[in-house]
């Protein structure tokens, strides 16, 4: 039940889980671009992994696909805000950038999915 509701369309985008549903009363608390409308690249890649370990294979082959689309459009950035219609942009709070780029654990998180023994 849970991984179903993470990958209903107020959750998931083409870049990867949103950090809350937009039925959250915090979903874009900051405005249009708001922290919670955003998608967290190492969060993405963690879940992956956890489906995957879990053998959810089908689904972690879904989230790599869309951390894919994230990485391959943004980089190793920390997070990208996703408006409601799945548009992609730098993440701004009161019009000042406020994600680092990059992030230690964007560029491990990637590597720990990513990685092979």
């Amino acid at each position: 039940q849970i991984v179903d509701r993470i990958f209903q369309p107020d959750m998931m985008t083409n870049y990867g889980q949103r950090a809350r549903s937009a039925s959250s009363r915090q979903f874009h608390a900051n405005g249009p671009k708001s922290y919670w409308d955003s998608v967290w690249g190492h969060r993405v890649a963690i879940a992956a992994e956890a489906f995957e370990k879990y053998g959810l294979k089908r689904w972690a082959e879904e989230v790599d696909r869309r951390l894919f689309n994230y990485v391959s459009r943004k980089g190793l950035v920390e997070l990208v805000s996703v408006d409601r219609h799945g548009r992609l942009s730098d993440y701004r709070e009161h019009g000042k950038s406020k994600a680092c780029n990059p992030q230690l654990w964007m560029v491990g998180g990637v590597l720990a999915r990513t990685a092979r023994n």
